[in-house]
């Protein structure tokens, strides 16, 4: 049977590539084996230790015995070095591999560390950049289309003429009234968008929420982020009443703003979008549909991984 080069050739280039790709990994492994030998070598050779250090403190007696007949009690120093010297190399002949297997093991660890802070570098600047490009983009898109179409593409809501609950501010009478209202009708424009409802918050007010209690929260927050390294979305979701399950996640505590004014990243400022709309709900015993009063919220927070 010929063999296809060209599918050889590929072959170990995937080989090479997946090599690579798990080099950080073999590092670690590797390296965790190299230390556990080393030390599993150097406790079956210490047997072999014990018997040299009774042979040395055998012959120092022995050399103590001899500087006192011979030589007044004096200590020559010459003799005792040669004597610890030649020890020295037996114990070096005994821990020698298991501490060549250390050093290999510690440098293989520290080495899969420091590839995966490269890389975690180069993820982090590739997500920034990403982040740049998306920013641009929705600002060419603004000045074509105008600045309330492209937040409504960006939310995901539609203009529907649906039947809605008003209050009446005079009587404080419910009416139930047709009106055209965006819909949100898709998810966010972003992972870290939320909405604000009855539902999803501890305090529900969309009319006031959306103007002055959410700018005060936003400036307060920002006021913190001066005094603080840092701070996550998590602890932004937190301080705007956000429930469990609806705010919080385990992606936000390594995403969000960093207060450090040698970096150019536009993130030294806490910034939300928001949009003002209604939500689709269907009871799921009757089918009816309604629909809720709801604030979709954005932020501009940015990935904290290899800054924290």
């Amino acid at each position: 049977m010929k063999l296809n080069m060209d599918s050889v050739k590929g072959f170990a280039k995937l080989v090479g590539y997946k090599l690579k790709e798990a080099r950080p990994e073999i590092a670690l492994g590797f390296g965790i084996v190299s230390v556990a030998a080393g030390t599993v070598w150097a406790c079956v050779k210490t047997k072999d230790a014990i018997e040299v250090v009774e042979d040395l403190k055998a012959e120092n007696e022995e050399q103590v015995l001899v500087e006192a007949s011979e030589n007044d009690g004096k200590i020559d120093i010459r003799d005792r070095a040669t004597i610890y010297g030649r020890y020295a190399l037996k114990f070096a002949k005994i821990y020698g591999l298991p501490f060549a297997l250390w050093v290999l093991g510690i440098g293989c660890i520290v080495g899969s560390h420091g590839e995966m802070r490269k890389r975690n570098a180069t993820l982090l600047a590739n997500s920034v950049a990403l982040k740049k490009l998306f920013d641009e983009y929705r600002e060419r898109v603004r000045d074509a289309v105008g600045e309330e179409i492209e937040r409504k593409i960006y939310f995901g809501a539609k203009d529907q003429k649906v039947e809605v609950q008003e209050t009446d501010e005079e009587t404080g009478e419910v009416k139930k009234v047709k009106k055209k209202v965006p819909v949100f009708m898709e998810q966010p424009g972003s992972m870290w968008a939320r909405n604000w409802t009855e539902n999803t918050t501890y305090e529900y007010d969309v009319r006031s929420y959306s103007d002055f209690t959410l700018t005060s929260r936003i400036a307060q927050m920002n006021i913190k982020l001066r005094t603080s390294p840092f701070i996550t979305v998590n602890e932004v979701y937190d301080f705007l009443g956000f429930k469990p399950g609806f705010g919080k996640c385990e992606e936000g505590m390594t995403v969000g703003w960093v207060w450090n004014p040698k970096i150019d990243r536009g993130d030294r400022e806490i910034i939300v979008e928001k949009l003002v709309g209604y939500e689709e709900h269907e009871d799921p015993e009757t089918g009816e549909i309604t629909y809720e009063p709801c604030l979709r919220l954005d932020f501009n927070c940015y990935p904290l991984e290899g800054l924290i």
